[in-house]
């Protein structure tokens, strides 16, 4: 086989492109940043070791190299990433969405989350005063949105659905 400096160039800017891809895969999905975010209902206590009251709990993990600050916490009524192409096709209703107040009960957002640090913010909520919520999201200063597990969201309305029930019998 007769190479010619065009089939040099043409393997040459392959393996280049082969590496570049690599680097974007290796930069995108194994070295991105991560947050968690896992919630639910919780009890505070006060200095008595009494309850004081039933409140809702979004625990922020920041495991990234730097700090983190948390602008807004919203929620959605379903997963909306699932349903969106459903919702076009199918011409469903709109999509409901809430954003949680930015007063809270341990302070004001925004807050700032130190690198390889949590903080877990405090609403005044109890079952049955929140809404039902599908998805919820915490969107951090740099315009990334950040979801809750899928496990905690199911917990929370577990938690809804039994206090429901309870008001609803007495």
């Amino acid at each position: 086989m007769d190479w010619k400096v065009t089939d040099y160039l043409a393997l040459w800017g392959a393996f280049v492109a082969t590496g570049v891809a690599g680097w974007n895969i290796y930069r995108d999905f194994l070295k991105r940043e991560r947050v968690g975010v896992s919630g639910g209902f919780r009890l505070i206590f006060d200095g008595q070791g009494g309850p004081v009251e039933n409140c809702f709990m979004i625990s922020v993990v920041n495991h990234t190299d730097k700090p983190l600050r948390v602008t807004a916490v919203s929620g959605y009524q379903y997963n909306w990433w699932k349903r969106l192409f459903l919702t076009k096709v199918m011409r469903r209703k709109k999509l409901k969405a809430w954003l949680l107040p930015h007063r809270t009960l341990n302070g004001d957002l925004p807050f700032t989350v130190a690198a390889k640090d949590r903080i877990d913010i405090l609403y005044a909520h109890t079952p049955e005063q929140l809404p039902d919520i599908g998805q919820l999201i915490v969107t951090t200063a740099d315009g990334r949105e950040w979801t809750m597990r899928s496990r905690d969201m199911k917990a929370i309305r577990t938690e809804q659905a039994k206090e429901k029930a309870k008001a609803k019998a007495a």
